[in-house]
């Protein structure tokens, strides 16, 4: 997965050493969207999705009828944002507030939208607009 370019800023600003339960709204919209998430073809986390993919594009796993996921305590890495943002971005220094901000920005788009198209999850576009909202809470 390839990380976007994030401000200095929201490096140096680390507010947990552990990452907190993700504010998941529990709208289905990633697991009705397995692939709107910007993944490049060839990655290894396009991948994975691949094999949870129902082959209308949702996950397997999820219960369109009650609205939730039926392996949810074991569901994989890429299913769980604290697990995503130890492995990808606390590496790199950037704080979980930033990262968690740009998760929901992306479910608003997933919950706003009926058909994903290439190029509406745009990652440098969503951490430009979590940088603009965010950098004033930082400049202190």
């Amino acid at each position: 997965m390839a990380l976007p370019t994030i401000p200095a800023w929201a490096k140096k600003k680390k507010r947990f050493e552990r990452a907190p339960v993700f504010p998941c709204e529990a709208c289905g919209g990633c697991c009705k969207k397995l692939f709107a998430n910007g993944l490049r073809p060839e990655s290894n986390e396009r991948a994975i999705f691949q094999k949870l993919d129902s082959g209308r594009g949702s996950c397997k796993y999820f219960d369109f009828l009650n609205n939730r996921c039926k392996i949810y305590n074991t569901r994989p890495w890429l299913c769980r944002r604290d697990v995503l943002w130890k492995k990808y971005y606390k590496p790199v220094g950037i704080s979980v507030d930033f990262t968690y901000a740009m998760f929901k920005k992306v479910c608003k788009i997933l919950q706003t939208k009926d058909v994903i198209e290439d190029g509406d999850i745009d990652w440098n576009v969503i951490t430009q607009e979590v940088s603009d909202e965010q950098e004033v809470l930082f400049e202190e």
